[in-house]
């Protein structure tokens, strides 16, 4: 009985760790509600992109499929086609994606999520972290998992969603043409998806 008591109150522990370091890493990634989320004006191909909240940490009709328990990698899916109108000055791309990561390996991802674009026309990747910014200063929020220490277990997962506007993120040339994207973080990367953009005079 003790042994059982006993076993309940670790995995108790374990969750609340979970939870305590998801707070705590929402900061560097960016997928806190105070993030740069925006209304969204683009027109997609599939069109349940329209629909996605930009820069949220939600689960949507886009997000990946989740996974079986214990699972660890990271899954992202992004719109076939992004069709930008003559009018539209806020160009968003969006991808949804799906990370199962152990705790102790996001610990070690200081920088946060990694965003790689390929230009396939230029033939080169550009990238940027996931680092929520503070407007009023010059330079990032520092990450609060630095500020205090945790003790991470080999054996937690951090199960998360994340909708970046990638190029909140990540700085290229915006071209009619090909984009390939991934991202990387906790040691895992991604599967690559393909984007059109697709320029409407």
């Amino acid at each position: 009985m003790d042994g059982l008591i006993s076993k309940s109150i670790e995995m108790n522990i374990k969750h609340l760790l979970a939870a305590l370091f998801y707070s705590l890493t929402m900061f560097s990634c960016g997928q806190t509600n105070g993030a740069i989320q925006k209304i969204n004006t683009m027109k997609y191909e599939p069109t349940a992109f329209n629909d996605v909240e930009l820069n949220s940490s939600t689960e949507n009709a886009c997000s990946p499929e989740e996974q079986d328990i214990g699972w660890v990698g990271i899954l992202i899916n992004a719109p076939n086609k992004v069709i930008v109108g003559s009018e539209d000055e806020n160009i968003a791309i969006p991808i949804c994606g799906l990370y199962s990561l152990p705790l102790s390996d996001i610990a070690k991802s200081a920088e946060g999520l990694q965003i790689h674009v390929q230009v396939k026309d230029l033939d080169k990747t550009y990238s940027g972290f996931m680092v929520e910014e503070d407007h009023g200063t010059d330079a990032p929020l520092p990450r609060t998992g630095e500020e205090e220490e945790v003790q991470i277990e080999e054996d937690v997962l951090l199960e998360a969603y994340f909708n970046p506007d990638i190029r909140d993120y990540v700085s290229f040339p915006l071209k009619e043409g090909g984009y390939s994207v991934s991202v990387a973080y906790g040691g895992e990367v991604s599967n690559k998806v393909d984007i059109q953009v697709i320029l409407q005079k």
